[in-house]
């Protein structure tokens, strides 16, 4: 790619960062009188028939869209594309009128009047400029009866099948603005850098060594003053509602063949994905002592404003490299899992978010689509399949304390609720898992002997559990554990003045021991007056750390290497892993506790049977509210029966609403 093609396209659009609606969109074209809107024939669901799309040829540019429908078996339907596509505006720079589903274009289907959405007809219609009239293609808006609920639940059942079947899939980013060839011109730019790297660049993200002179070259250049407005360009096209839309993430995964489009520009998904790792490498080289001199702080600001542009694709681009990597060896993801993954993704009908990752995961708790319930009773459904089908509570870790749109009882997740990593507690056990994988195994393994004991009573809304409330939370710091040092050790000298004052007013604090207290440190053996975290027999500020770190593997590894955790030695990637809607927590008995933000002093720290993590509760009557999961530091898995002595006969009955 020359740069003199991406610096005369940088003097079209330097001064426009507005939508200029295409004439196609604006004009309204030939009127085509007929006598009759289209009408559905059926198709037959066993065995399965698709129908399939055609473009007519056309003789001017302002002649009606028309297209040729058929039905097809899947299993002998000829070769045909799919169009990926979200069906409101393309970005919040469109018209807000195209969110509408009244705001339509009328095409021609068979010959007949049939309305699609404004997005969908101006896909149509660079289509039917870019490809053969000999192409196939299917489309769900048109070659799905939107309104038979009976044909959209099995031809979604069979989405993963139709998608999997097809030559190519289309992803259609919608009309370009005055910024478009030079946002693509630029990402096959640096997908062409990506590629020409050395070898060893491309597997180390972290640049040292024998390629230092390497990359120092790559960042005087492509992070130049002169490129700043090229990666603005690009991070706008980053904003694009596409890479948000929960349907992308079958989509993609199962495209033999993938090409992303934007109005008349198209590349290869590869190109993006190669585009993103120079990103990401930059970011990474910017924040190195050595190669930082390199970057302009303007330039680092816009490489985190990138980054953050594509924050979407790299979660998209990571499911889909997970998903390829899982489906060699046919280990599919669980669909909570992927319905994890996937939770920022949005959907007009919040029964997607569900259904559109059946395609991509393992069906163990067998999903069935059925577009006639609610959304609320399909999450309900759902949540109780996973309890009685893995005989424990790993539902509950899935919970988020956000508000979504869907009502369901605490102990549901709402899917639509955003993910605010709250209680996502059992990835940060395992290093390998730090990006959101869900661990095989129990992290805190609970007694053996400790069966699951639970039913559900008004008609399926309360979930009623075996449980210990331990302790009443008692204190709350003022400030939340941010993510600088500074941040940290304020929360920690709260912490020391509040035990010291507990045990001054009551003389009652059974978990932490003030007075007297001896402290052998290891190395010289010297003694120290410190406040002793007696669950676990350590000092009260390494105990302090390791709650605030949930005795995470690299917060292990530090204090084997050190003997003792420094806090300045994290980093504030880990810190905002971990920390991002946690704050820290004492119970009246001095219990030192990671809990959701939503908590508030009064609720309950509880040892439920059945789950490996302990929850917080919130007492509403005679009934409880699930407030999230928790780390209680001494007090994870089964360390409460084993450990710290308490007795399952001692755990009652609780109702969760």
């Amino acid at each position: 790619m020359s740069s003199s093609d991406i610096e005369s396209n940088d003097r079209l659009s330097a001064h426009n960062n507005t939508i200029v609606l295409p004439a196609h969109l604006l004009m309204t074209g030939e009127v085509v009188e007929v006598e009759q809107e289209f009408k559905y024939d059926q198709i037959s669901n066993d065995p399965f028939e698709i129908r399939l799309l055609w473009f007519e040829p056309f003789e001017r540019f302002e002649s009606p869209i028309s297209m040729s429908m058929t039905k097809s078996l899947l299993s002998a339907s000829p070769e045909y594309s799919a169009l990926s596509y979200t069906w409101d505006r393309p970005s919040e720079d469109f018209p807000e009128s195209w969110d509408d589903p009244s705001c339509t274009k009328s095409i021609l289907i068979n010959g007949k009047a049939f309305p699609v959405r404004m997005n969908l007809y101006s896909a149509l219609f660079r289509l039917r400029e870019k490809w053969s009239c000999e192409t196939a293609w299917w489309i769900d808006a048109i070659c799905i009866d939107q309104q038979n609920d009976a044909e959209r639940n099995s031809i979604v059942a069979q989405m993963a099948k139709i998608y999997s079947s097809c030559a190519a899939t289309v992803g259609w980013l919608g009309e370009e603005d005055a910024h478009g060839p030079t946002a693509f011109l630029h990402i096959s730019a640096m997908a062409e850098s990506w590629q020409e790297r050395s070898d060893a660049l491309k597997k180390d993200f972290t640049p040292q060594g024998v390629y230092d002179a390497e990359c120092c070259n790559l960042l005087e250049n492509e992070l130049s003053e002169t490129m700043q407005r090229r990666w603005k360009i690009v991070a706008n096209l980053g904003r694009r509602s596409w890479w948000i839309r929960s349907w992308i993430l079958q989509e993609t995964c199962l495209a033999r063949s993938l090409r992303v489009t934007c109005g008349s520009r198209d590349l290869p998904w590869d190109a993006f994905d190669a585009a993103i790792r120079v990103i990401i490498q930059h970011t990474v080289s910017k924040s190195n002592e050595e190669f930082s001199h390199l970057v302009s702080e303007k330039s680092k600001d816009l490489l985190t404003f990138v980054l953050h542009s594509y924050k979407n694709f790299r979660g998209l681009n990571f499911m889909v490299n997970y998903y390829h990597e899982n489906s060699k060896t046919e280990e599919w993801p669980e669909i909570l899992e992927a319905m994890h993954h996937s939770r920022e993704t949005q959907c007009k009908d919040p029964r997607d978010k569900l259904y559109s990752v059946l395609g991509v995961s393992n069906n163990m708790l067998g999903v069935k689509v059925n577009y006639s319930l609610p959304a609320g009773e399909i999450y309900c459904n759902l949540a109780r399949s996973c309890i009685l089908k893995h005989g424990d509570l790993r539902i509950l870790s899935y919970c988020s304390s956000e508000n979504g749109s869907v009502t369901v009882p605490s102990w549901v997740p709402d899917w639509t609720a955003a993910n605010d990593y709250v209680h996502r507690l059992p990835q940060y056990g395992i290093s390998q898992s730090l990006l959101g994988n869900v661990p095989k195994k129990a992290l805190y393994p609970m007694s053996p002997e400790h069966d699951l004991s639970l039913r559900f009573s008004a008609e399926g809304q309360e979930l009623v559990i075996q449980a210990l409330p331990l302790d009443q939370i008692e204190y709350i710091p003022s400030d939340k554990i941010g993510y600088q040092f500074e941040e940290t050790l304020r929360v920690k000298h709260q912490l020391r003045q509040w035990a010291e004052l507990k045990h001054k007013e009551t003389n009652c604090l059974p978990y932490i021991r003030i007075d007297g207290c001896q402290y052998c440190e290891q190395d010289n053996d010297s003694q120290f007056d410190i406040p002793i975290y007696l669950p676990t027999n350590e000092s009260l500020y390494q105990a302090y750390v390791r709650t605030v770190f949930i005795d995470a593997d690299f917060c292990k590894d530090l204090i084997q290497e050190t003997g003792s955790p420094d806090l300045d030695q994290m980093t504030a990637f880990q810190l905002v892993l971990i920390l991002k809607g946690r704050r820290l927590a004492v119970s009246d008995k001095g219990i030192l506790i990671l809990v959701p933000v939503a908590t508030e002093v009064g609720d309950i720290l509880t040892v439920a049977v059945g789950s490996e993590i302990p929850i917080i509760l919130r007492k509403i009557g005679d009934k409880y509210r699930f407030i999230g999961q928790c780390y209680a530091h001494g007090f994870m898995g089964s360390e409460p029966w084993d450990k710290q002595g308490l007795s399952k006969d001692l755990t009652e009955e609780i109702s969760i609403i």
